[in-house]
């Protein structure tokens, strides 16, 4: 009677642990990156009250008489499924699809921690961190000519003035584009005729228009031929 008594109660302290997986899952379902678990039950070893005999020429064998000693807690499965991408309003954030994990640089040397939960930030440095502070390790790409460096170790990815300015260019040609409007006052979009070609070695200072006037430039025009 006591041995039923103790199989049954430990198949309800299994189930217990069993609840509590699942309280947990639902406690965690707004955790970024949260895996959720599987408890996985196993039978305890069976106490034999008859052996069992083998088959004879003359007879079949017989099965060993067990009785079962109830239950236990043999794992909690996590489970890896990707689930379901959402977007956020951080560009910083990010997700894996598939396998694999964002690798984070420990504490100590040569120690890394590695995560599927993608809620990141840049600190005051530039560095792009986990909310536990922890440095997110990759390649970073060569700010001259943007090509990524994969020929080395990873490395904390850090944005700094390198990555966030750009050497200015000055403009060498612009081209406008419009439309003239027909109401305008004639007096804006005419221009008087030509009073004199100048054949280019013709000095500036002896160019004089049919009618005998000098044709002198202006302060700063331009002289084109």
């Amino acid at each position: 009677m006591m041995r039923s008594l103790y199989s049954a109660i430990s198949g309800l302290g299994v189930n217990q642990k069993a609840m509590d997986v699942l309280g947990n899952n639902i406690s965690n379902v707004n955790t970024v990156g949260y895996k959720s678990g599987r408890a996985v039950f196993q039978d305890l070893l069976s106490q034999t009250l008859v052996g069992g005999k083998a088959p004879t020429d003359a007879r079949g064998g017989i099965n060993p008489r067990q009785v079962g000693l109830g239950s236990y807690l043999a794992a909690v499965d996590t489970m890896f499924e990707t689930g379901t991408m959402q977007t956020t309003a951080k560009n910083s954030d990010l997700a894996i699809q598939g396998e694999g994990f964002f690798v984070m640089r420990g504490e100590g040397a040569n120690e890394y921690i590695y995560t599927r939960a993608g809620d990141f930030n840049f600190d005051s440095t530039g560095a792009l961190t986990n909310p536990g502070g922890y440095n997110v390790q990759g390649w970073m790409i060569d700010p001259a000519t943007g090509e990524l460096q994969t020929d080395g170790t990873v490395t904390d990815i850090i944005l700094s003035s390198d990555y966030q300015t750009a050497q200015a260019n000055p403009t060498s040609e612009i081209s406008l584009s419009g439309v003239l409007n027909t109401e305008a006052n004639p007096t804006i979009v005419e221009y008087p005729s030509l009073l004199h070609y100048a054949d280019p070695a013709d000095s500036i200072f002896a160019v004089y228009s049919e009618n005998g006037a000098n044709m002198d430039l202006s302060d700063n025009e331009p002289i084109k031929v």
